[in-house]
């Protein structure tokens, strides 16, 4: 492998762990936004709190994500850590399945399923406590979902380049990192992706595997 090609990964990578990081950190304060807005506000109504219920699971979300994300940059790691004891390793080899394309794949995935689960909190508390939200609060509930998208977009393009890049090495292959990734995934999501992939390398159809799947219910009081 040339030398700015190794360059090419390592300063990538950083730049998405670095944007990971910021991510991850923006749907916390964001959803803990939305927390303190709902906290005190719901009455003993039965049909709010239904809806409060639906909250309380699409809030759990921001935990989802923390796994999601996590994973992607542990498969990086392995990434890196293979580059730098083998820099040439089967340079000249055609990879079918790229692993830096499969986080993209699951990134597409997270960023589809926040769309969703924003779109659903944003629903209940325009439903049921729009008229007790002052501009300020709504004005923040959308600063960050702005924030959250920009952040989401410029890691899903990091990792289309780099997985389209020129660059080809056996640390690359996912059928070397296979068993590796199917015990690291921990959610049905992840998996399906991974399954996907695997059945076709280029898969690019994500609809069907965006599901609340891994938004279970807690008994556990978020307010």
């Amino acid at each position: 492998m040339m030398r700015n090609d190794m360059e090419f990964i390592e300063e990538t990578i950083a730049e998405v762990n670095g944007s990971i990081d910021l991510l991850v950190q923006m749907v916390r304060e964001g959803y803990a936004q939305v927390r303190t807005i709902v906290d005190g506000r719901f009455s003993k109504d039965s049909e709010v709190n239904k809806e409060v219920s639906l909250l309380v699971t699409e809030l759990q979300f921001d935990d989802l994500l923390t796994q999601k994300c996590d994973h992607v940059k542990t498969i990086q790691a392995w990434i890196l850590q293979e580059m730098r004891s083998n820099v040439a390793a089967d340079v000249g080899s055609e990879v079918k399945r790229n692993v830096f394309y499969l986080n993209w794949l699951q990134v597409e995935v997270a960023f589809a399923d926040y769309v969703k689960s924003d779109s659903a909190i944003k629903k209940v508390l325009l439903s049921h406590f729009g008229s007790s939200i002052n501009a300020w609060e709504t004005l923040l509930l959308f600063r960050y979902t702005e924030v959250i998208k920009n952040l989401f977009n410029a890691i899903r393009q990091k990792l289309k380049d780099v997985s389209i890049s020129h660059v080809r090495g056996s640390y690359l292959d996912l059928d070397t990192k296979y068993h590796l990734l199917d015990k690291l995934y921990s959610m049905q999501s992840e998996r399906q992706v991974l399954q996907a992939y695997i059945e076709n390398p280029k898969f690019e159809n994500i609809n069907y595997l965006v599901s609340s799947s891994d938004h279970n219910p807690s008994a556990i009081d978020l307010f």
